[in-house]
């Protein structure tokens, strides 16, 4: 398992590498970040 820790706070950077890392790979991945205060819909 890939553990990911990522320090910045810029929403669209972290919803496309989630993406990224999702079309990717085919490796489980841990993902932590905070973000500034949003809101995210969606459906995965």
């Amino acid at each position: 398992m890939r553990c990911i820790y990522s320090p910045f706070t810029d929403i669209y950077f972290h919803l496309a590498a989630e993406e990224y890392l999702l079309k990717q790979g085919n490796e489980n991945i841990f993902m932590l970040w905070l973000d500034t205060p949003s809101v995210v819909i969606g459906k995965h």
